[in-house]
Order: structure tokens, then sequence, then C-alpha cells
């Protein structure tokens, strides 16, 4: 039997506990959150249908919320990528976007009132 430095063993269990307490880049969890509002009073627009999309290839699921009563939104536990971003109300589309996100995101959405 080879001799083990006595080190070795409080060396790997320091190393396997510090690996466990960090978590890899690409499975970062990410936050986006944004708010939707009147163009004119920068008032938020409630019950507000918000859909986010990934790309393809990240081969997750579409997300769907509502606005709040004043008009915010979040996303939760999302992964750095590509994004198609809607907001619609009933099945009339009000505002698209494609964003990259790469860190916690927020986003300001003014829709214009129609006349």
């Amino acid at each position: 039997m080879r001799n083990i430095p006595r080190y070795a063993l409080p060396a790997l269990i320091l190393f396997m506990l510090f690996a466990c307490l960090i978590e890899p880049v690409e499975g970062q969890q990410l936050k986006l959150a944004g708010k939707v509002v009147e163009t004119a009073t920068r008032h938020g627009i409630a019950a507000l249908s918000v859909r986010l999309t990934a790309s393809r290839e990240m081969g997750q699921p579409q997300r769907i919320t509502a606005t709040n009563i004043d008009g915010e939104f979040k996303f939760t536990d999302l992964v750095r990528g590509r994004y198609m971003l809607e907001v619609s109300q009933g099945n009339m589309l009000l505002h698209r976007e494609f964003l990259s996100v790469e860190a916690d995101t927020e986003r300001l959405i003014t829709l214009r009132k129609k006349q």
C-alpha cells in the first residue's frame, strides 16, 4: 500500500466541500423583472399577459405570468440566453422584444393608449 501524505484527506474534504458550495456559471438562476406602463401617465397597467419564450436551442419551457395591479411582472429561475418577451391583452399582441439575459435583468415597457 502506498504512503498517502497526512494532509491529503483533509485537503480532499475541503475541496469537495468548496466544490459543492459553488454553482457553475451556466447553472446560475437569473431573474427578469419588469413593469408595463401607459406612456402619457406612467401608471402601471394591470392584468396583461406576459409571455417569455427561450430560444429553441435552450430547450426551456415557455413561461407565462400576468402583470399585477402596479403593472409589474417577474420571471425567476432563468438561465443565461436569448428570450422573446411578449405582452398581450386577450389575443391582441401589444409588445414584442428579443432580449439577452446574462444577469438579473429589469425592463420598462411603455404602451401608448389607443384613442
